[in-house]
């Protein structure tokens, strides 16, 4: 593939990421406008709307893309999709709106209700635009992934910039129906662009036993991996304030842009395994590993390093007001853990090698020690170590992810460092140095 030939797809890919971008500035004035426990409350209705969309896109609308390549199946892939789109996201929502009054106990927090009452409804604003955008992915159109988010972060955007000019001040029913519009308005958009897609049929060879087959690994992995990310702030939230949990959802935002930047590069590092371990060039497949590894390992720690010195609080006293000052020790103990987030590249080549019951293993091991240390947090009122849940899990992930590499890849110890050696040759070759 030449790069020249799909200029247009990458430059499409490259504004949809930017939008995201922009749009983690907008943020910043959304919480500097919100209190703490507003914001916390937005942030577990949030959290808990995106684990069950990522537990869905895993099972259901992969399929699209897998199986729906094939014309003569697409119809009924389409329908297949849908059905269990539809089913698994309304049905877990209306599981949550049913046992509102027994989660609110639970979570010591009455307003719990008023985010099990908004779920469903966010839910049914929201299929439409993730069901369209996989189907946009199928068809490699980056410019109509493009249109979708930016009609969805402008809407907020501008609605959010409406509120604070007139009331100053942002309360959970504003982010929340800001939210809601935001997503209708995507969703709207995506269904005109994808409209001459929607076509559906119950003939076909493909069938449901099939698609089970193929999605069931990747949604355990993804339900392992998206809880600590997504919902360890309700099991804090059983142990503390929803002001805490404001002050490290703030903290989670910031940590995000470390986020960001591994899963862009995993955008190309994961089409590189794929494609390397089908043609068997174990040396390519290596190479892509150990410097994937390796580069952000190291700029990652150099970062936090700089951080952690002091800049951190400075950045933070800088976009965020004393409200959420807090988030200055949640953030510099969380990003303790962004370096090992490197090794997560690893798994794009377990992946490429369809090793996802391996991947299964260390993501439950992984999981049950970030849910261990966050009850260890919650019982002993540790609440300056909160972040340490999550924490856990990118450690621990992390060291299993090498120790697998180490055993059957033979990635060894030094190779985390083999950035400095590369960057070394790099510039001698550059500068003709001796």
């Amino acid at each position: 593939m030449r790069v020249q030939d799909h200029i247009g797809l990458i430059s499409w890919s490259l504004a949809d990421k930017a939008l995201f971008i922009l749009y983690g500035f907008v943020l910043i004035v959304i919480m500097n406008y919100t209190m703490p426990a507003e914001f916390g409350l937005y942030s577990l209705l949030i959290g808990l709307h995106t684990w069950i969309f990522t537990i869905s896109d895993s099972f259901s609308l992969q399929s699209l893309i897998q199986f729906g390549m094939n014309e003569g199946n697409r119809r009924k892939v389409n329908l297949i999709a849908l059905g269990s789109h539809l089913l698994l996201t309304l049905g877990i929502s209306l599981v949550v709106f049913v046992l509102r009054y027994p989660l609110a106990d639970l979570f010591n927090e009455p307003r719990i209700l008023d985010v099990a009452a908004f779920l469903p409804v966010l839910s049914i604003a929201f299929i439409p635009r993730t069901y369209s955008q996989k189907i946009i992915y199928r068809i490699q159109n980056m410019f109509y992934l493009f249109l979708t988010n930016f009609v969805f972060f402008g809407v907020m955007s501008v609605m959010i910039f409406l509120k604070i000019s007139t009331v100053k001040f942002l309360s959970f029913n504003d982010l929340a129906y800001i939210y809601l519009f935001g997503s209708i308005a995507s969703s709207l958009m995506a269904l005109v662009l994808i409209r001459k897609e929607l076509r559906f049929s119950r003939t076909g060879e493909i069938g449901w036993r099939k698609v089970y087959n193929f999605s069931w690994k990747m949604t355990v992995i993804n339900l392992l991996h998206s809880f600590p990310r997504n919902i360890d702030i309700f099991i804090i939230k059983i142990f503390f304030p929803i002001e805490t949990i404001g002050l490290y959802a703030a903290a989670k935002n910031l940590f995000r842009l470390f986020e960001e930047i591994l899963n862009a590069m995993n955008g190309l590092v994961y089409p590189s395994a794929v494609k390397n371990e089908a043609a068997n060039n174990k040396q390519a497949l290596f190479d892509l590993m150990t410097k994937s590894v390796s580069f952000i390992f190291v700029g990652f720690a150099g970062l936090v390093i700089v951080l952690e010195t002091g800049v951190s609080e400075w950045l933070i006293n800088l976009v965020l007001n004393e409200r959420y000052m807090q988030s200055v020790g949640y953030f510099n103990l969380l990003i303790i853990a962004a370096p090992f987030l490197a090794l997560w590249y690893i798994f794009s080549i377990m992946m490429a090698k369809n090793k996802l019951i391996d991947i299964i293993k260390i993501s439950t091991v992984s999981f049950l020690c970030s849910l261990t240390m966050m009850l260890i947090i919650g019982v002993l009122q540790l609440d300056k170590m909160v972040p340490l849940g999550y924490g856990t899990y990118i450690i621990v992930s992390g060291i299993l992810a090498f120790y697998y590499g180490n055993n059957y890849l033979q990635f060894k110890f030094n190779y985390i460092f083999r950035a400095f050696n590369d960057i070394f040759f790099y510039l001698k070759k550059k500068y003709y140095l001796k």
